[in-house]
Parts: structure tokens; sequence; C-alpha cells
């Protein structure tokens, strides 16, 4: 019944336009949209209709729908300075990931909120063909952000691991005293 529905709503939108006969309605409808519209506000609307999902930041990728995501923000995949404060607020801990999909089920677009408060965009990493004699373009920018991403949670890393301080242990409990002493255990 939803796919008949649907289907008459396609059969409908590809006729003829009423103002151009030319273009369908569908056609004369994104045409004449207005140009100057403001984004939708993500920020706003996905915690009261998106999907929730409580997840964490493991080694600079958030795990959503079973898949390793990077940090984004403004639709950008973040890399240097701007990656490793966000991380900085959100490696290690829980936070919730207010999430919409499209038609497929695939993330329309995902925000990670902790305590309330915004931190940062979740976007799938791009990924590239791997055989030199077949990349493109496309494909060389691609991989390009995978090893800046990388480079930098590697980078990350590191500083975390310097930042902890070696610490020595001291015994103050005081040995504790025999009270039986066999002879007899020393000479078997």
């Amino acid at each position: 019944m939803v796919q008949a529905r649907l289907a008459d709503l396609e059969d409908w939108n590809n006729q003829p336009s009423r103002q151009d006969k030319n273009q369908s309605r569908w056609e004369y409808f994104l045409n004449n949209q207005k140009s100057d519209l403001p984004k939708t506000n993500y920020r706003a609307i996905l915690p009261h209709l998106g999907y929730k999902q409580t997840t964490s930041c493991q080694r600079g990728f958030i795990s959503l729908q079973g898949k390793k995501r990077a940090i984004a923000d403004n639709g950008k995949i973040l890399t240097g300075d701007a990656l490793i404060e966000k991380m900085k607020q959100i490696e290690g801990k829980e936070f919730d990931v207010f999430w919409l999909d499209d038609n497929e089920g695939n993330v329309l677009k995902a925000i990670v909120y902790q305590n309330g408060r915004y931190v940062c965009e979740v976007q799938e990493m791009p990924k590239f063909q791997r055989a030199k004699a077949e990349q493109t373009e496309q494909d060389l920018i691609n991989k390009a952000l995978q090893d800046a991403y990388t480079m930098t949670v590697i980078r990350f890393a590191e500083r975390q691991s310097k930042a902890i301080e070696s610490i020595g242990i001291v015994s103050v409990a005081p040995k504790p005293k025999r009270l039986f002493q066999n002879q007899r255990i020393k000479t078997l």
C-alpha cells in the first residue's frame, strides 16, 4: 500500500508542470527554490527528531551503526589542532549521538552531545581506491584526508602518553614480623 502511494507521488512529480510545460513538476520545484533559504539547523532538531545512541570515542573514531566514523564539524572532517581539541573533550568517554537516516537507512546527519551540550558532528570517512592504476583525483584527496586524520590521532596519542608522569611506588607498610621460626623448613 505504501509502495503504491509512493508510486503515485512519483508519477505526479514527473508530469509536466503547469507553469512550464518543458519541465516536470519536480524539476520546476527544484529550479525555483529560494536561493537564500537558511540551512537546516540540525543542532536544534536532532535531539528531538533523531535517533539516539549512547557510544564513545576510541582512538579518534566514533562507533555508530556498527561502523567507525570520524569527528567532523560544519560538514568537514577535522584534522590537526581542531581534531585534537575535540578529542580532548570526548576521547575515551561516553556521550550521546543523535542522528537521522535517509530512505535507505544510511546516516544522513549525526551530532554528538555530551551532558546536553553540542560537541561535534560525526561523518563516515570517505573511501578511496587502493589500486594505484584505478585511483582518480577524488581518491587521492580522500586518501590525503584519511592520512591527515590518522596522523593527527597518532599525534594526540603520543601527547597523551607523554603527559602521563612516571609514578614511583613507596611501600609504607611495615615488614611483617615472624611469629614462629621453623628451622626444619630451611634444611629441606
